[in-house]
């Protein structure tokens, strides 16, 4: 999500069932977009870190891989959706759990072929698990969710913005910051006045 060349890249460590990631995704991903993300300064890679105990959480991590084969923006548009309505999920058995992500697949405009048989041949299995061994390796197994890494240093928890502004703003110079203005201004000329 965002400029793929912001000076800051966020990694975002998570689960669609896990309430810690939501809350981020409510509280402070919103005010992000608006200050950062918008701006071209900040881009989020979002990381598979389902919990064992969370009920469905590596199932939906799965689903979320087979819309993202689709679309980068089909799946954020999926991740909004598993977050907006996680709390209709709960105590769901796995059965059900399956059912609504395709649901929620087929609401964002996946091609339902392509999702049914991605998730019929568990094809993002092993890459879920792979996120999630990379994320507790990077964690020195001091595992929790949400974790980000911004720029490559850790920073967990759902904390305030007021602290996510904080570390993003040490990750920042002016000289980063007038590159993305100039890059910003040329595209906004291209955009707008066809030769």
């Amino acid at each position: 999500l965002g400029f793929g060349h912001a000076p800051v890249t966020i990694e975002w460590f998570g689960g669609f069932e896990e309430r810690f990631s939501q809350r981020f995704w409510e509280e402070t991903l919103p005010l992000m977009k608006k200050e950062y993300i918008n701006t071209n300064k900040v881009r989020i890679i979002y990381r598979n870190m389902p919990l064992r105990f969370i009920e469905n959480d590596h199932l939906a991590a799965e689903a979320g891989e087979c819309v993202f084969e689709q679309s980068r923006r089909k799946f954020w548009d999926f991740l909004d959706i598993m977050f907006e309505r996680q709390s209709e999920r709960d105590g769901m058995s796995e059965d059900d759990a399956y059912t609504i992500y395709k649901d929620y697949a087929h609401e964002v405009g996946a091609d339902m072929n392509r999702y049914t048989l991605c998730m019929s041949e568990q094809r993002y299995v092993e890459e879920v698990d792979d996120d999630y061994k990379e994320g507790a390796d990077r964690m020195n197994d001091r595992i929790g969710v949400p974790t980000f890494f911004i720029n490559g240093e850790m920073f967990q928890g759902a904390q305030p913005y007021t602290e996510f502004k904080k570390v993003i703003e040490s990750h920042m110079d002016d000289e980063q910051l007038n590159s993305i203005q100039m890059n910003r201004n040329k595209y906004n000329k291209f955009k707008y006045h066809k030769n």
